[in-house]
C-alpha cells in the first residue's frame, strides 16, 4: 500500500495508528491505501484524535484585570483544541 505520514501496527491492541504530523493549508489532506484480510465492520468505528493550537472561532483574551482594584495585571496565554472524542462510523 502507501501512505502520507507514518504508522505504527500495535499488535497487542489489534490497532493500526496512523499520524500526519502537521495538516495546514500546503498540507490539508492525506490518505493511507493497504490490504488486509477481514470484514469492512472490523474496521469500525474508526476513532480520530487531533489537536490545533488554532480554535475553530476567532475567541481572543484581550486583557486581565484584578478582581481587587480593577488594575491590569501581566499574564501569558496558550490556546489548544483538543477533542475528547471523535468517531466515523
Amino acid at each position: 500500500g502507501k501512505i502520507d505520514g507514518d504508522y505504527h501496527f500495535d499488535s497487542r491492541k489489534t490497532t493500526l495508528i496512523w499520524s500526519l504530523p502537521v495538516i495546514d493549508q500546503s498540507n490539508s489532506d492525506g490518505s493511507i491505501e493497504f490490504s488486509v484480510r477481514g470484514k469492512a465492520g472490523d474496521f469500525f468505528p474508526i476513532q480520530v484524535d487531533f489537536n490545533s493550537e488554532t480554535p475553530f472561532c476567532d475567541i481572543k483574551i484581550t486583557g486581565v484585570r484584578s478582581v481587587v482594584n480593577r488594575a491590569p495585571v501581566s499574564y501569558s496565554n496558550e490556546t489548544n483544541l483538543i477533542v475528547d472524542k471523535y468517531e466515523y462510523v
